[in-house]
């Protein structure tokens, strides 16, 4: 009997196996992850290592060439690249398919751990990034102020950097969120030197000052029969009144405050970026998506939460830029 005989004398099983295949090809539509590509990129670290005022050549001669030979030490490395500029120092190491990135990550890390004397004492500790298809932005949302709004694109960086942002990494599809594009808010303070002269101070005794004043100090803890309770020091500034009337001397007269020699004002630190997002300045949102998720899936899940932020802060425009 062959296939053709058997189908045609057992219709219903025919039938029962068709249906079997139609529900599985529905199950599968609906149900299998989709991705845009396959993650290809091999694992690759960089590490960025800042030493503030050193000249690009001291950048290459103290940091770049001793974290390169450290480096390629290191099991299944495939190439080095690294790039040194005035103050900054970036290595990028690209190791082989096999290689893991949390392994490679560790490997750097306790590379770096076995050079830090060799190191110049000044720098600042290493920044390790992860390359991987991860670490690309899904998706780009731009952020500017509605027409005839009040808020500034200072105030919506602020904004995006902490109410919003924390919004965006409660969706289980999101990993992470990049804000970049300028506007970082920033207090200035003006000084008058001939009034900080007249009074018989320098901008070393201003500068220390408003350090000093603007701390918060752990203090241990007390222990109770039944509690214990941390103790801290809190000093932190917390509107321009607060550093105008910052006491810089005492004289028999009184205190010398910050606002007799200088002025203060919130402003926007000096531009080292921009952005702009559909023809216009705004600042940028990259959305990242988690290791173990899908491009697909965090876009559909951003687009469906946007109508919510919209809501939320009616005075400011989402747009997608770029998914």
């Amino acid at each position: 009997m062959n296939i053709t005989e058997a189908s045609l004398k057992n219709p219903y099983i025919v039938i029962a196996l068709s249906l079997l295949v139609v529900a599985l090809g529905i199950i599968s539509f609906f149900k299998t992850p989709v991705d845009l590509f396959p993650d290809t990129s091999p694992s690759q670290v960089l590490i960025v290592t800042i030493e503030p005022g050193a000249s690009a050549k001291d950048i290459s001669d103290k940091i770049t060439e001793v974290i390169e030979k450290e480096v390629n030490t290191i099991s299944g490395i495939k190439r080095i690249r690294s790039t040194s500029r005035d103050e900054v120092s970036a290595v990028t190491a690209e190791f082989l398919y096999s290689k893991d990135i949390n392994e490679a990550t560790t490997d750097v890390v306790d590379a770096l751990q076995r050079i830090k004397a060799e190191l110049p004492k000044d720098i600042l500790p290493s920044q390790i990034y992860k390359i991987t298809d991860v670490t690309h932005a899904t998706m780009t949302l731009a952020l500017s102020p509605k027409k005839n709004s009040p808020k500034t694109l200072s105030a919506i960086r602020l904004l995006a950097e902490n109410d919003i942002k924390d919004e965006l990494l409660r969706i289980p599809e999101v990993g992470d969120v990049d804000i970049f594009g300028g506007y970082l808010p920033e207090v200035k303070i003006y000084v008058d030197r001939d009034k900080l002269r007249g009074y018989g101070l320098n901008l070393l005794d201003v500068i220390s000052s408003a350090a000093r004043r603007n701390v918060t100090i752990p203090g241990g803890y007390i222990y109770t029969k039944k509690n214990e309770f941390l103790v801290r020091t809190v000093s932190e500034f917390k509107n321009l009144g607060e550093i105008e009337n910052l006491p810089l001397k005492k004289r028999k007269q009184g205190y010398i405050l910050l606002k007799d020699v200088a002025k203060v004002k919130q402003g926007v630190a000096e531009q080292r970026s921009l952005y702009h997002g559909n023809g216009h300045p705004a600042i940028a949102m990259n959305i990242l998506r988690p290791e173990d998720s899908h491009t697909l899936e965090t876009i559909r899940a951003v687009k469906k939460y946007l109508p919510e932020l919209r809501n939320e802060y009616p005075d400011i425009k989402f747009e997608i830029a770029d998914d």
